[in-house]
């Protein structure tokens, strides 16, 4: 409801439904979202206002989100089922926490989000999770058949320019913090 700065909301979706939520809040502020479903295949993304990309999408991110909005107006909380579940027409039950905190940006208050496209930061990345004799591959374009420009191990520091997605798989622009010439697509 308008004033107030958090809720619980339980709903349902079947199949290929989707609910939204509407959310008003302001540049500056800290918007939280958790989501519990008894269906492992039930996701949400929250989507900025005046944007068709998402700043964070479930399916890749998990059920929590928490982050300084940088923008004023309606942010979108979208509650979807992956297409595995939808084609069966399996129901999710779920239950999804919704809070905004802080006080709106003054002016000047806020820098500007480097890394602002589709998931928004963070601005710099530290490559994990690579095993020891495998490497994290920087290629020319957005696409798993592009040219390998470079090779990052395990703890390489990366500066996110953006991400998008391609064919399914959210790729992200990227480059070396004291090298901006090292620039190009890492799967994300």
């Amino acid at each position: 409801a308008s004033g107030t700065s958090s809720t619980v909301l339980k709903d349902k979706i079947t199949g290929y439904e989707s609910v939204e939520y509407v959310l008003g809040a302001a540049a500056g502020q800290t918007m939280a979202v958790s989501m519990q479903s008894d269906n492992a295949s039930a996701y949400f993304n929250v989507i900025p206002p005046a944007s068709d990309e998402a700043m964070f999408v479930g399916s890749t991110s998990g059920d929590t989100f928490s982050a300084t909005l940088h923008a004023n107006g309606d942010y979108v909380i979208q509650v979807y089922l992956m297409r595995n579940a939808a084609r069966r027409n399996e129901v999710a039950q779920f239950s999804l926490s919704v809070e905004i905190s802080g006080k709106p940006a003054k002016p000047g208050d806020l820098q500007p989000d480097f890394a602002d496209g589709l998931m928004g930061g963070p601005d710099f990345w530290d490559v994990t999770g690579v095993g020891a004799d495998d490497t994290l591959n920087l290629r020319k374009s957005p696409s798993a058949k592009a040219p390998i420009l470079a090779k990052f191990p395990d703890g390489t520091m990366l500066r996110n320019k953006g991400c998008r997605i391609d064919d399914n798989i959210r790729w992200c622009l990227v480059e070396l913090p004291d090298d901006p010439s090292v620039q190009g697509w890492v799967a994300g």
